[in-house]
């Protein structure tokens, strides 16, 4: 299994005697992102310069958004490609561009779907969009090697790592096992010294004998997944001794063994405390996770919400099942709208209106909106219009609403501010021409 360390060492032994040309690539693109940000106070300083005074500068904000959508995407995968052909030869620092006159047209398009799904998967809490955006981090790779690549054959690819989410979800719920086969150890280690006091040859088997453990450890289902993923804990015991010889001190942990109550349900609320308690930031767990797997960086609060919720189910007498990955699917009633179709539909309709929307969006920025416009802004912008022209029954603030908010973690600071009020004045105009046909009001 590849690791961090690994790939850390690799990426040395690659770049060794080569940094300063790796520094080159690496300068090149953030030039062209930082020029593509302030193209238009560029464009004035050289129009004031030239002529002496200030001139129209809607080509230069025209200039920004074709930077920001289509060309910092495609550079960024040369600059994937360059790092790749870097670990068998010595490329030439120009190699970067050679993205330009290889498969453009399909990485520019690749680039923006993927944007736009990332977004797509926040704002529909299928899985958090945060995953995704890591899933999807490998796109310029992938495209690098393969530039000719379809959309559907880099979804294929990608749509098979959002499995480790719940592979994670899977290791986590694995620990409850483990730790009581942990305390079962000690309990016996004790009992077999050579002068072992009371305590220790009757000892507390309540956390032993705890009714969860068994429902995972028996059930076919949950062992035949961990099974077939490969998951274990068995090469990071000296994570499981630490937990162990922690939880043994926590108050909430002596309470729950002074208590004489036994129950599944008391058993749950235990293991919700420590998953909640010991897991949560616990830099130890978190740096072997990463050495795990690359794909796990951001996904343990969500693995841990999950198993935190599949606990309180089994206490109210559910049987165990892998969740499902879409949430509409998590519910029983016939009413609920399917998040899946949602999601395609959403997606077909900004492919197919990308060219359209983006060129609109390109001549109703002003020199001001044009330096804040980033590559995210963009898609927001694009999937609000598509999402307000797919679904008539969808009132506009509803939509406006998500997308700013979305916007908040994936863009800048300013974007919250330039999404609103772009979308909304863009949305309105689609309106008024027909374009757009709502059912709902326009507020």
């Amino acid at each position: 299994m590849w690791t961090c360390s690994l790939l850390k060492e690799n990426a040395r032994k690659a770049l060794a005697g080569k940094w300063l040309a790796g520094v080159a690539a690496c300068l090149i693109i953030n030039l062209v992102y930082f020029f593509s940000n302030d193209a238009s106070a560029v464009g004035s300083y050289i129009v004031t310069y030239l002529f002496g005074s200030s001139r129209p500068l809607g080509m230069f904000g025209i200039l920004s958004v074709l930077l920001t959508v289509f060309v910092i995407p495609v550079l960024s995968i040369g600059v994937a490609r360059y790092f790749m052909e870097n670990r068998q030869g010595k490329p030439p620092v120009g190699s970067i561009f050679s993205v330009f006159s290889d498969g453009f047209g399909n990485m520019a398009v690749v680039s923006f779907l993927v944007n736009l799904k990332v977004m797509l998967g926040y704002c529909l809490l299928i899985v958090p969009g945060v995953i995704w955006e890591y899933r999807y981090a490998m796109v310029p790779y992938l495209l690098a090697e393969n530039p000719s690549m379809s959309v559907a054959e880099a979804e294929a690819q990608l749509e098979i790592s959002c499995e480790s989410a719940r592979s994670l979800y899977l290791l986590m719920l694995l620990m409850i096992p483990t730790l009581t086969d942990e305390a079962s150890a000690r309990i016996e280690d004790a009992r077999n010294k050579f002068n072992p006091t009371d305590e220790e040859r009757n000892p507390n088997m309540k956390f032993v004998e705890n009714g969860l453990a068994p429902l995972f450890r028996d059930d076919p289902d949950f062992t035949k997944l961990v099974s077939r993923r490969k998951l274990s804990w068995d090469q990071y015991d000296a994570l499981v001794r630490n937990l162990y010889s922690t939880l043994v001190t926590r108050d909430y942990y002596r309470e729950y063994m002074a208590s004489p109550e036994r129950s599944l349900r008391e058993d749950v609320n235990l293991f919700v405390k420590i998953f909640e308690q010991e897991f949560v930031d616990n830099t130890h767990l978190a740096s072997i996770l990463e050495d795990m797997s690359i794909w796990w960086n951001d996904d343990l609060a969500y693995s841990l919400t999950c198993c935190c919720d599949t606990l309180k189910d089994l206490a109210s007498g559910k049987r165990w099942s892998l969740p499902p990955l879409y949430r509409s699917e998590m519910s029983s009633r016939l009413d609920v709208e399917s998040d899946k179709a949602f999601i395609y539909k959403l997606l077909r309709q900004s492919y197919a209106c990308f060219d359209k929307y983006s060129r609109l969006v390109a001549e109703n920025v002003s020199q001001w909106e044009s330096d804040r416009l980033f590559t995210t802004d963009m898609v927001l912008i694009v999937m609000g219009l598509s999402e307000a022209k797919a679904f008539p029954d969808m009132p506009v603030r509803v939509t406006i609403n998500e997308y700013v908010e979305i916007s908040k973690y994936y863009s800048t600071p300013k974007s919250r501010s330039f999404v609103n009020g772009l979308l909304d004045r863009l949305i309105r105009k689609l309106v008024s021409e027909g374009d757009i046909v709502k059912t709902a009001p326009v507020i």
